[in-house]
């Protein structure tokens, strides 16, 4: 104990010459000391901790890693309990086992950085919220994490804040106490390197793909000072959640006749970039797993469609809503059509008998969002996450990580996204937007004000809306119908209808 706080201290006389010494320009020394790679050739590899608790073929471990498709191994998570950084899971000691595997995988690659993320979904906002506004609390997570980090043999530090100034536990200072945390660590981590000869640990931040989120928490030109790279979530943009229609997981553009158009890759890259983030610094965020539905009618399969909740969990995720890559596979082999969306350049498929639908990457999109990522010369791509993929090879017969491998293709062989096409195979249909019949809205409003059904076919997301006896075409919400007896827009199972 001691001597952890006589290097806290030499940390901190240090670290306040090197302020000093920065003058005016330290917000530039981050920006000047970062590590980098090979342009658009870093592969950063997540790996969930929890998926060791899987069961038969889904259970992964360290000792499935491929160190040859990845330059980072990414593992999550570490939880923060009283503003200090420790182990996830409540028996600390397994959890170093699982840490010392990781570093076992290292030996055999030593090309390989292995980091570690703090943070996540569950872990929330309010665990940082409560000491990042903190200047002591902030020096104190800093120097713990720093020879935590050190001691466990990682070689960085990830910070998955979900989010700032966004979510319950939330502060509304947090988005300027985001960049001072993130400076503090930086500070940590590169007196520490100057101090002993080591290389200086690596600094990198998960962030959102959302305006609200981005827009609430991250003040992008300041965060870009203090770290090594960013690794955007390009994915989650639609969900089972609150009755929602069917929508791809991680479409690279809008559909056309999409009302919103940020829901999407592309946009959320833009955004970041528009903002002051330098494009060679960030990671573009690519999803092992689809998004799953519940289709209120079988008969309408198409994007936007009315859905009744989230579709059947996995036989090995066991999560409703969520589908890995090599679960998806084993429905391709069960009766499931399969569409390519040219649009949104993804795919989907459904089953209009058991009324699933499930919106995926496949490697043709997988190698399509990678040859995106290095024609704007971003700074790599990141696999969320290897226990996803197809790891053992024994689902989707297209030989072990066919996600991750087709992005490694294209980023090491510069591979077409015909080539990888030709080394896996997928069958299907290409999407064709919903058409809907011809019909001349001829309508006379019976009164001078109201709210009547569509007069033509395959319209019951649309109604009239009478004002001063002149009829105005409406669209319901997406995934709502237009109810004749309520006159208003509501979930399918509560509308008469039977064409849409």
């Amino acid at each position: 104990m001691l001597s952890e706080i006589r290097v806290f201290v030499a940390i901190l006389l240090l670290w306040g010459c090197v302020f000093s010494s920065l003058g005016k320009d330290h917000s530039t020394a981050g920006r000047s000391r970062r590590q980098t790679s090979v342009v658009n050739q870093r592969r950063v590899c997540f790996y969930g901790g929890w998926s060791r608790e899987r069961l038969g073929a889904g259970r992964f471990d360290a000792s499935f890693i491929n160190g040859t498709l990845c330059t980072h191994v990414v593992y999550a998570f570490a939880k923060i309990v009283n503003g200090i950084m420790v182990p996830d899971n409540n028996d600390s000691a397994q959890e170093e086992v699982y840490y010392a595997e990781l570093q076992a995988v290292r030996n055999q690659y030593p090309h390989l950085k292995i980091l570690l993320s703090v943070g996540g979904w569950l872990l929330g906002s309010g665990p940082f919220s409560s000491f990042a506004r903190n200047y002591s609390q902030r020096l104190t997570f800093a120097s713990h994490a720093l020879a935590d980090l050190r001691r466990w043999g990682f070689d960085g530090l990830d910070v998955n804040w979900e989010y700032p100034g966004s979510r319950y536990g939330s502060s509304a200072m947090d988005k300027v106490n985001y960049v001072e945390l993130l400076k503090d660590i930086y500070f940590a981590f590169e007196v520490e390197g100057m101090m002993t000869g080591l290389q200086r640990l690596l600094l990198t931040a998960t962030v959102p793909a959302g305006r609200i989120a981005i827009d609430n928490g991250f003040n992008i030109p300041e965060i870009s000072n203090w770290l090594d790279f960013v690794i955007i979530m390009t994915y989650d943009y639609h969900g089972s959640w609150l009755h929602s229609p069917t929508g791809h997981n991680a479409p690279l553009y809008p559909e056309e006749q999409e009302v919103n158009k940020e829901l999407n890759v592309d946009w959320s890259v833009m955004y970041w970039i528009k903002h002051g983030y330098p494009p060679e610094h960030i990671v573009l965020g690519l999803a092992a797993y689809g998004r799953t539905y519940t289709l209120y009618n079988g008969n309408w399969t198409h994007i936007g469609a009315p859905a009744a909740g989230g579709g059947g969990m996995g036989d090995y995720t066991k999560t409703d809503g969520i589908n890995a890559y090599y679960e998806i596979c084993s429905k391709l082999d069960n009766g499931y059509s399969l569409v390519w969306n040219d649009a949104q350049k993804v795919h989907y498929a459904f089953n209009n008998q058991t009324m699933d639908w499930v919106g995926f990457d496949s490697p043709k999109s997988i190698a399509i969002k990678t040859k995106y990522a290095m024609s704007l010369g971003l700074g790599g791509i990141m696999m969320w996450s290897l226990d996803l993929d197809d790891f053992g090879g024994s689902f989707c017969n297209q030989s072990q990580y066919p996600l991750l491998t087709a992005a490694y293709l294209v980023q090491t062989s510069n591979l077409t996204v015909e080539a990888v096409e030709k080394i896996y195979p997928m069958d299907g249909t290409v999407y064709q937007p919903k058409v809907r019949p011809e019909c001349t809205l001829n309508f006379t409003c019976p009164e001078i004000h109201g709210l009547y059904p569509h007069p033509c076919p395959d319209s019951c997301d649309r109604f009239i809306h009478c004002a001063f006896y002149r009829p105005n075409e409406k669209m319901c919400p997406p995934g709502l119908l237009y109810s004749k007896e309520l006159q208003w827009c509501e979930y399918p199972w509560m509308v008469t209808c039977t064409t849409f």
